[in-house]
């Protein structure tokens, strides 16, 4: 055999997703969501393309449509698949103040680590999200609560840590040079004002000591709503 009858060595790397002349090999959704993942944590949500996550696998942008039809597909499924990876569930062997702050230490860790938070802001499906409120409603509901007042509850929590994360990313946000191009878009005559706002926010406050303080507000509350509200109570 010479050296031109050879077999040649498969290929490595990126180029290894593709099949010669012929079509990039399929990927997996698995695949998919991993280097999506990995797209946002790097990148954060805005980053999160099609065209991004098929040049992180190495291959083209139509083996991932053909697994997801467009980007909100996508986002939709990463919400999901990132939300899979955490224990979101309020913990009922705890008595109700200690599993609201355990629970919200859970889940605010959850939506940080991944940056899950930025991406349900861009419009991310809150379908993951209605499983964390409805084993929330459940439990409170147990515990004697009507379900409307449980929805209310749980609404209340929810939103705690939403919020509480939408503030830490501010907090990064306000730490870039863009923040003197926003101030040129304050009014004038509010500009000074906006620009304390900043200078209090790049102070950067101990977000840990503060989410432990918010914890505990919540869970006298909750447990206080719970006893006022409990049938019979």
């Amino acid at each position: 055999m010479t050296a031109s009858d050879r077999i040649p060595d498969a290929p490595e790397g990126p180029a290894a997703g593709k099949r010669g002349r012929g079509r990039p090999r399929r990927r997996t959704e698995a695949e998919v969501l991993d280097a999506a993942a990995a797209v946002l944590a790097e990148s954060g949500a805005a980053a999160v393309s099609i065209r991004k996550v098929a040049d992180r696998l190495g291959t083209a942008p139509m083996t991932i449509y053909t697994s997801f039809p467009g980007r909100d597909a996508l986002v939709d499924a990463l919400a999901a698949h990132l939300m899979s990876r955490h224990n979101t569930a309020p913990d009922a062997a705890l008595p109700l103040e200690e599993r609201v702050r355990d629970w919200m230490a859970r889940y605010r860790d959850a939506l940080v680590t991944t940056r899950l938070h930025e991406l349900l802001a861009t419009g991310a499906s809150v379908a993951p999200l209605l499983d964390v409120a409805a084993r929330w409603t459940a439990q409170l509901t147990a515990l004697g609560l009507s379900p409307a007042d449980a929805a209310a509850a749980t609404r209340q929590l929810v939103w705690a840590v939403h919020g509480f994360c939408a503030a830490e990313a501010g907090n990064l946000a306000a730490q870039t040079d863009r923040t003197a191009d926003a101030l040129l878009r304050v009014p004038e005559e509010h500009r000074a004002a906006a620009a304390a706002y900043l200078a209090d926010l790049r102070a950067a406050p101990d977000f840990a000591a503060e989410f432990a303080r918010t914890a505990d507000a919540h869970a006298r509350a909750i447990a206080a709503f719970a006893a006022r509200h409990r049938i019979g109570g």
